[in-house]
């Protein structure tokens, strides 16, 4: 009873911080649920809401410090008109890594929720319905200041890039890469993904960038955000949703450590 009081007592206490929150968006997923995507300073709290939960007490809260790099974000705008916005969250009661997007293309909106594991791995996905979208007008051009400005200041602290190295006997191409595609299952939803393959040919190969389509595909919010180092023979796979928008790969840009090198498959 005591932990069951506990647990009661500590949902309260973050459904009440979060309810000084400044909402960003607000959907119902898929599931059924109700999230709300919200923040104050220093503090990004997304809520959800199960149809047997009262709202007045609240639903489940995951908590997301600013100032710690446990919320991160990026926005993105395409030559074609569309927009996007992605939330990434890492805490030390989340196993893996969690994500928020919202896009708009051509005046319709659309948003999803994702876990990933600790390999980066998506292991649920949910949708947003479209008719419950509700964000913040601001949201795909700005973001979350607060998130914005802490970046920034990792950004001026952050090392530099790994620098290419001359190469010795290692072969013209440093590494080989393919094409493929994935189907990613969770209950009755199914999301398709385009996939890009890098198998390393040399040593100490550092992957430092993968464009994709002069990033007009929609990344998947598993796929690396810093340098990687890749030893001989090693792969690395970056994915990209196609459920929201077509991705028909052809051109890819990798920045590696040993030379920068254009793929058109």
């Amino acid at each position: 009873m005591k932990i069951k009081a506990m647990a009661i007592f500590l949902s309260s206490i973050l459904a009440s911080a979060s309810a000084f929150a400044s909402d960003d968006l607000k959907c119902t997923l898929d599931s059924g649920d109700v999230m709300t995507l919200s923040h104050v300073s220093s503090t990004v709290y997304i809520e959800f809401i199960g149809v047997d939960d009262d709202p007045d007490e609240g639903g489940s809260v995951i908590k997301l410090d600013i100032a710690s790099g446990g919320a991160q974000q990026s926005l993105n705008e395409s030559a074609v008109g569309s927009q996007s916005f992605t939330l990434r969250g890492t805490d030390d009661d989340i196993d893996g890594a969690i994500a928020v997007v919202y896009e708009k293309y051509d005046g319709k909106e659309s948003a999803y929720y994702t876990l990933m594991n600790t390999m980066g791995k998506e292991v649920v996905n949910l949708a947003c319905k479209p008719t419950t979208i509700q964000a913040r007008n601001t949201l795909l051009t700005n973001g979350i200041v607060e998130i914005a400005a802490q970046q920034q200041i990792q950004s001026n602290d952050a090392p530099a890039v790994a620098k290419s190295e001359p190469k010795n006997s290692e072969p013209a191409n440093p590494f080989k890469i393919w094409v493929g595609e994935r189907l990613f299952e969770y209950g009755t939803i199914k999301t398709p993904y385009r996939t890009v393959n890098i198998t390393s040919t040399a040593d100490n190969l550092i992957i430092n960038e993968v464009t994709v389509n002069r990033n007009q595909c929609s990344a998947s919010i598993g796929n690396p955000k810093k340098p990687i180092e890749l030893p001989f023979g090693a792969t690395a796979t970056y994915d990209y949703n196609i459920q929201h928008r077509r991705c028909d790969v052809v051109e890819i840009v990798v920045k590696t450590n040993k030379g920068d090198l254009t793929f058109q498959p």
